[in-house]
């Protein structure tokens, strides 16, 4: 934490440009007739586990917050939500809505079970490396992500065979916040950092890390995320004479259909080798893994999924979809 105690670095979230609301200062009276906060605040300060990419579920921040001087609060009109008027909580700043959605889809080849690890951790916009010391090249650094689900499938994989693996995904945005350099800690968790020995003792600040995580959650995009893993048996890829390109773009080909996307145009030279599998689907050569993204309520309500389409994309609306850009 960049303030007192257990200093563990800010964990910064990936970004879009959006279109600023309509907000202002409301007064007292107003701010307690429109009870309901602002979509994804509270999606910030939340403890975070870097090597699992999960949630603890406990806050380090306080974002409960609300109400200023003389009963005052800043207030946004959401468009998104009928010019809905709602409460923005005081640690939350440059709280913005999109109204597009990017439907571009993102497609990657790693080698081995380490690399799909890596390529999760750099999710991670920050370098949450740099005050552990580490050098680059560190085997270490596949930490960071190396316990999530899909680094998971990759390592079990790995066991079996020689793998190549493909990651797709789609994702859209509709909402994003930060907090400010110096947020108001919640109670519990000050009273946690002031139990810590001055000095590093792993005994004593391993019970901290299983609660409230490594990192904690300083900006955050509100949306959703549709992702996808397979792994490609090398040795048979090389036998039906395709490679991790091939393989890449026929898969993001059947991708893109599944979600009603526009369909990928192939290289004719893809089309040319992908004909040797002799109208086999190309997902013949690989097993997928779909990870479902996860969800909270943005607002203290009754938990629901209410899906829509938006420009060939299922969303979750009314839902805050934890995002990281996989």
């Amino acid at each position: 934490m960049p303030r007192s105690g257990a200093f563990i670095p800010l964990l910064l979230l990936f970004l879009l440009q959006g279109v600023s609301p309509y907000c202002y200062t409301g007064k007292a009276e107003v701010c307690d007739e429109n009870m309901a906060f602002v979509p994804a605040h509270n999606l910030v300060g939340e403890g975070i586990d870097i090597t699992t990419l999960e949630w603890t579920g406990a806050y380090l921040v306080d974002t409960s917050l609300w109400r200023g001087p003389n009963g005052t609060c800043s207030l946004c009109r959401n468009p998104l939500q009928g010019g809905q008027l709602q409460r923005v909580p005081l640690p939350v700043v440059d709280w913005r809505v999109h109204s597009w959605c990017n439907r571009d889809l993102s497609s990657s080849v790693a080698e081995s079970a380490v690399d799909v690890a890596r390529a999760i951790a750099s999710d991670v916009k920050n370098d949450w490396k740099l005050e552990l010391g580490l050098p680059d090249e560190s085997p270490v650094l596949a930490l960071g992500g190396s316990q999530s689900r899909l680094a998971g499938y990759a390592y079990q994989k790995e066991l079996q065979d020689k793998y190549m693996f493909i990651r797709h995904e789609v994702s859209c945005v509709y909402y994003r916040l930060r907090l400010p350099q110096d947020p108001p800690l919640t109670p519990h968790f000050s009273q946690a950092l002031s139990r810590l020995p001055p000095s590093y003792d792993s005994a004593a600040y391993q019970p901290l890390l299983a609660t409230y995580g490594t990192h904690y959650v300083s900006q955050a995009a509100l949306g959703g995320r549709v992702r996808q893993l397979t792994a490609a048996q090398t040795c048979r890829a090389v036998l039906d004479e395709l490679t991790a390109s091939d393989i890449k773009e026929c898969l993001a080909s059947q991708f893109s259909l599944n979600l009603g996307l526009r369909r990928p145009l192939l290289r004719k030279e893809v089309i040319l080798s992908l004909a040797t599998l002799r109208g086999r689907r190309c997902l013949v050569v690989g097993r997928s893994r779909v990870e479902p993204s996860k969800h909270l309520p943005a607002r203290d309500e009754k938990t629901e999924h209410r899906m829509r389409r938006v420009g060939g994309i299922f969303l979750i609306e009314r839902e805050a979809q934890r995002l990281l850009k996989f």
